[in-house]
This record gives C-alpha cells, sequence and structure tokens, in this order.
C-alpha cells in the first residue's frame, strides 16, 4: 500500500491546510474510542454462544470512517456533539424467505438481549442505534444480507423503507447498497496516476480503519474533508444540505490527481461549481457510481441546489484569498476564519 507524504513548509498555505484538517476531523482519542466499541460488538456478535453466529455475521464500518473522511459535528452554541459511527451487520439469509423487517428483528432482539446493549437502544428507521452519550458517540447498526457480485466485489442488500407495508414479495422488501465497492472507487481516486485496480482496492479498503496521520493522507481525502466541514457551517440552520456521499462522488469526480491541496482543492471547487451551475437548467445527476440505477442528485433537495453552488463559490473566493495572502499575515488569518470559522483557524495555527 503506498502511502501518500506532505512535507509542506511551515506557515505556508499547505500547511495552514494541514492544520485544519488535523482540528475538523476526529481526535486520535475519538478514533480510538470508536474502534474499541466497535471491536466489542463484533466480538460478542460473532463468539460462539450467540443465536446470530450460524448466520456468519459479519460487521464492519461504513461512511467517512471507511473513506477516512471524518469531520467532527458541531452546533453553533460550540457545544461538543455527539459523533456516529455507521456500521453494516450482514448476515448470510436467504432473502426469498427472509423478509427484511425480519432480519432487522433478528439484530435489534440480539442487542436487547445483551445486558451492555440493551439500555443504548433506539429504534431508527433503517438502522438500530447504540447511544453511547457519556463517551459522546453513537452507533447506527444496519442490519443487511448478501447481495449481488459486482464490478467491485459483493454488494449487499439492505430494508426497502419504500415498500414498507405494501404486500410485496419477501425479496422486495430489500434494496441494494455497496459501501465496500463506493470505498474502493474512491480509493482509485485517491490513487489516481497509480495502476491501483478494483480489486487492489477493495482490499484496501475491506481492512480493520486505521488512524492515519494527515500528513500521509491523500490530498483528496483532505479536500473532501474541507469541503465537508465548510457545508457543516453553511447549512448550519438549514433544514437540508448536501450529503456527504453527495459531496465526496462530485469531488472525487472532480479531481485529476492534483497533488498541491491548496491547488487541488481550488481545482475541484472550480470543477463542482460549474456542474452545480449547468444542472440549474438540466437537473442534478450524479449516478451512484457502484449502485446501478440510484442518482445521488435525485437526495438533494431543489431547493438546496442554488445555496450549495453559492457555497462552493464562497469557499473558492475564500481560498482564493488566503492564497493570496502573504503566509503569517493577518489578511490570511482573516481569509481562513472564512474558510473554516474562526474558531477552527484560531486552534489550527496555533497549533504544533
Amino acid at each position: 500500500m503506498s502511502t501518500v507524504l506532505t512535507m509542506n513548509r511551515p506557515g505556508s498555505l499547505n500547511d495552514n491546510l494541514d492544520r485544519i484538517v488535523r482540528q475538523i476531523q476526529l481526535t486520535d482519542e475519538q478514533f480510538d474510542r470508536a474502534t474499541r466499541i466497535y471491536d466489542d460488538l463484533r466480538r460478542q456478535l460473532t463468539t460462539s454462544n450467540s443465536p446470530l453466529a450460524a448466520l456468519s455475521p459479519r460487521l464492519f464500518p461504513q461512511g467517512s470512517m471507511l473513506l477516512r473522511t471524518t469531520v467532527k459535528p458541531f452546533r453553533k452554541s460550540g457545544e461538543a456533539v455527539e459523533f456516529d459511527l455507521d456500521l453494516m451487520c450482514v448476515l448470510n439469509v436467504n432473502i426469498d424467505y427472509k423478509h427484511a423487517d425480519d432480519l432487522y428483528a433478528n439484530v435489534r432482539d440480539w442487542l436487547r438481549s445483551q445486558p451492555e446493549y440493551a439500555d443504548r437502544i433506539e429504534i431508527k428507521d433503517k438502522c438500530i442505534r447504540l447511544n453511547y452519550s457519556d463517551e459522546l458517540l453513537h452507533l447506527d447498526i444496519i442490519p443487511a444480507a448478501p447481495g449481488p457480485q459486482t464490478a467491485w466485489g459483493e454488494s449487499f442488500l439492505i430494508a426497502n423503507k419504500r415498500m414498507f407495508g405494501q404486500p410485496i414479495r419477501t425479496r422486495d422488501s430489500y434494496t441494494q447498497t455497496d459501501p465496500l465497492g463506493f470505498a474502493a472507487w474512491f480509493e482509485m481516486y485517491c490513487r489516481t496516476g497509480t495502476r491501483t485496480t478494483a480489486y487492489e482496492a477493495r482490499s484496501i479498503v475491506e481492512r480493520q480503519p486505521v488512524r492515519e496521520p494527515v500528513h500521509q493522507k491523500a490530498p483528496l481525502r483532505k479536500i473532501v474533508q474541507l469541503i465537508k466541514h465548510y457545508r457543516n457551517l453553511a447549512f448550519l440552520d438549514a433544514q437540508e444540505s448536501p450529503s456527504s456521499i453527495l459531496i465526496t462522488t462530485l469531488a472525487a469526480e472532480a479531481y485529476n490527481g492534483e497533488t498541491d491541496l491548496a491547488q487541488g482543492l481550488s481545482r475541484v471547487l472550480v470543477r463542482m461549481h460549474t456542474r452545480l451551475k449547468q444542472a440549474e437548467e438540466s437537473g442534478l445527476n450524479v449516478p451512484n457510481p457502484t449502485v446501478a440505477g440510484e442518482d445521488l442528485g435525485q437526495r438533494l433537495d431543489e431547493k438546496c441546489l442554488r445555496p450549495f453552488r453559492d457555497m462552493i463559490a464562497d469557499m473558492h473566493d475564500a481560498l482564493g484569498d488566503a492564497s493570496k495572502a502573504g503566509d503569517g499575515t493577518q489578511a490570511r488569518k482573516a481569509a481562513l476564519d472564512r474558510l473554516v470559522g474562526p474558531s477552527v483557524a484560531t486552534k489550527a495555527l496555533n497549533s504544533r
């Protein structure tokens, strides 16, 4: 596995951005806490005396933890907010005989039978949440069944809530998803310019998630983190906001392998803005690269499209002003305040 190493001149814009990424992603302590809870749950689930053990359970992270693009959540008041870890719990069942609701109930009932989890359960639409409020963390567990093979390997089937309450065949109670395939697709974009195959990318993402120092992160991962953080700022009071998977897909498709972080971020923002502006006339069509027939653009409320485009433009303007300003100047600090918020900018610039 190749490693990206960046050695930036102290005080340069790339150095500033690296320090910012270190501030906005999960801390080592938060990452270790989430991993410990995940490991404990996986061991309990797969132990021989578990009633689910006969179904060969598999548990793995998905989303930002798997992609290594975590961003700490926050509120306007500045108070601490729980971060979430999304987990896929795959049970080896025959979907012609096991309804998705029954699969969900199997996982829910097992969790309820475990003293260490029973009091933490919160029932959600497609997942079972385990709340660790004392550790500012919650786990969202999505029950799943094995799905068809794709170009990216095995996909998965989860409850199709759009069909809830309708008289349908057991098989139709499921819908396809492919978090490992998406992570492999994203991994290949992170390695643009290398000869990484889909198989190699899949084998990389299937490994246990590890902490990754910022200076070893691929530029694209940091670009996605910075855009997601700015999204959190720009849509802080909004009911709807662009999803993380939409931002990740658009950023990856706009990335051309730039190794310079500031330059790469600037170019990605320009290309994203162009695509979003065109979408105002023709609609935003963003096919899920690993699930055929799914349009990620449909998830974005039409009322969010122009604010999303304006958000990208504003972020590019702030980055441009930061680039024009000299290292260590007040103008640079003011531009970074607009880019990531004064609190994060101050902590980042003062960090060692």
